[in-house]
């Protein structure tokens, strides 16, 4: 089992104005940053998927099966060849992992730095 692949694309746009034309170090820096810029784009793009360790479900990943002849399990007897059958974890809403709501959406941070 694998969870989906996650993209995610951060973007910093910045822009310098100088203060003073004697002293060039007297600066003010003005910056954007945009966090998963996917998401902004398309609300279906940038979902970060984990798998929570808080979901405390057992997970049956075999199960016994009537084997080759048809005897079915439990039969000792009978002659019942061991034979098992993979169920695929479901978990939550049909899924094993889970969608982060936090990092799954885009967010922006904007910033101010005077040099002098």
């Amino acid at each position: 089992m694998r969870t989906p692949w996650n993209h995610s694309l951060d973007m910093k746009l910045m822009h310098e104005f100088r203060l003073s034309k004697t002293n060039s170090k007297k600066t003010l820096q003005l910056s954007l940053d945009v966090f998963n810029v996917l998401n902004l784009i398309n609300n279906e793009w940038g979902h970060i998927s984990f798998v929570t360790n808080v979901n405390n479900y057992t997970v049956n990943l075999l199960t016994f099966a009537k084997d080759a002849n048809g005897v079915a399990p439990g039969k000792p007897s009978a002659g019942y060849q061991p034979t098992f059958t993979f169920n695929k974890p479901t978990g939550l809403d049909g899924r094993y992992y889970t969608v982060d709501p936090i990092n799954s959406r885009w967010q922006g941070q904007f910033g101010v730095k005077y040099n002098f």
